[in-house]
């Protein structure tokens, strides 16, 4: 069974599908006996659906010219 911090450390390959199968059985097994954890997941699962919805459109070029200036300076 995986430890609360091994859980922290997979939870992106266990998200995302990349966790070996001993992996996600110990994952899913740990989640079934600690709250928190589950907690966390389902946080760190939303966050990730909400960001995925957001767009994106760069900086202005005004904003862009400027960093340019710093970057050259």
């Amino acid at each position: 069974m995986f430890t609360c911090l091994e859980i922290t450390e997979n939870v992106t390959e266990y998200l995302e599908g990349s966790l070996g199968l001993r992996g996600r059985i110990m994952f899913r097994w740990h989640l079934l006996f600690c709250r928190p954890c589950r907690i966390y997941v389902m946080h760190v699962r939303t966050t990730i659906g909400v960001l995925g919805n957001l767009e994106f459109e760069g900086p202005s070029q005004a904003i862009e010219a400027e960093l340019l200036n710093l970057f050259r300076g």
